[in-house]
């Protein structure tokens, strides 16, 4: 009864394990096309950029940011990819609502949350895995 026990909760993790890799694959990959409007000029990206008053530096600058973190979620150095993105995510929340664009106000606070679960499980998943080793 113990082992069988002890193995359903191996199973459990492994699954685990498998849902966190895959959600940092998909939010690595929605960053990533997020990025391409934005660096290859998109009307809709520049009149946003220039609305919002930033211009084509912050443009070129939030598109390399988005291109390299999303990049690392595909990479052993994904937590920093994670970091990067919950950097970017609080300002893309605060310009939205400074210029009162409700519509596109969810985004950066639901990618936001699923960056924060995706770096909790992380950090989880490292002190675990160190505790058992030790």
């Amino acid at each position: 009864m113990l082992k069988e026990f002890h193995t359903k909760k191996k199973d459990s993790k492994a699954m685990g394990q498998g849902k966190k890799i895959i959600l940092g694959k998909i939010l690595g990959v929605l960053f990533i096309l997020s990025a391409i409007p934005k660096a290859i000029g998109l009307q809709m990206a520049v009149d946003n950029f220039n609305k919002w008053l930033l211009g084509d530096e912050w443009r070129y600058l939030v598109a390399l940011v988005e291109i390299v973190a999303g990049l690392l979620m595909f990479s052993k150095w994904e937590r920093y990819g994670t970091i990067i993105l919950l950097g970017i995510m609080p300002a893309a929340t605060l310009v939205h609502i400074q210029f009162q664009e409700w519509v596109m106000l969810p985004m950066p606070i639901i990618f936001g949350l699923l960056l924060l679960y995706y770096n909790k499980k992380s950090v989880r998943d490292k002190l675990i895995n160190s505790a058992i080793q030790k």
